[in-house]
């Protein structure tokens, strides 16, 4: 069997992507599992807790229930991988680690319309997935 990494990033466009990501598993066959990195420094910033590693903690629970009920639309046939950054890593170079660990055949992503320098901008991530990742991305809008 083919399997799907799909990398969530807790956005609104995260239930289009799914949608889309389950329906791609239902005729490809393909098992399914939903990625999300946490920047403990970005992530946790705005948590209040008495050390950092509790509101580091507190965030990956947070978002491992986030992926859990994703997991749940898709039918309920997905794995979960909940990464946390390593040192001097970036998101689109966590994800793609994760892929290559997990075996990933392809990597499904969302984009949306936008263009100019908000586009640029907005699709970094997409675009630097493009270059690092070890399989496929099929990429999927999400607007």
């Amino acid at each position: 069997m083919l399997r799907a990494a799909v990398a969530l990033d807790t956005s609104e466009h995260d239930a289009v992507l799914m949608q889309a990501a389950a329906r791609f598993a239902r005729e490809g066959a393909f098992e399914l599992v939903l990625v999300h990195v946490v920047n403990p420094l970005t992530d946790a910033a705005g948590v209040l807790a008495e050390r950092r590693d509790a509101a580091v903690a507190q965030v990956m629970a947070e978002r491992q229930r986030y992926l859990e009920a994703r997991a749940a639309e898709g039918g309920g046939a997905a794995d979960i991988a909940l990464e946390l950054l390593r040192r001097g890593e970036d998101r689109p170079g966590a994800i793609a680690r994760v892929c290559a660990e997990r075996g990933a055949d392809v990597l499904v992503v969302g984009t949306n319309r936008a263009s100019g320098v908000r586009g640029l901008i907005l699709g970094s991530v997409t675009q630097q997935l493009l270059r690092v990742s070890p399989c496929p991305v099929l990429v999927v809008r999400v607007d």
